[in-house]
């Protein structure tokens, strides 16, 4: 269970970092790309979700720091 909090609380911290990202990206290639990565990532969130649901597990209450730490890095 507490893997599965980690991994969600991983892709939402990208669901919500990735389009501040990438609005710092004038090339339409890079933000393209990071565009189709967003969409991948609210798929995984979405099946970890999903994965929750089924198993009948509480998926928020973990933090990823590290993530946290680098996302941040990039708005400075």
């Amino acid at each position: 269970e507490t893997l599965l909090q980690i991994a969600y609380d991983m892709e939402s911290q990208l669901v919500e970092g990735l389009p501040r990202v990438m609005d710092t990206f004038s090339d339409t290639d890079v933000h393209d790309a990071i565009s189709d990565h967003l969409e991948e990532t609210q798929l995984q969130l979405d099946r970890i979700i999903q994965i929750g649901e089924t198993e009948h597990l509480e998926v928020t209450g973990q933090s990823a720091e590290v993530l946290s730490t680098l996302l941040s890095a990039g708005r400075s």
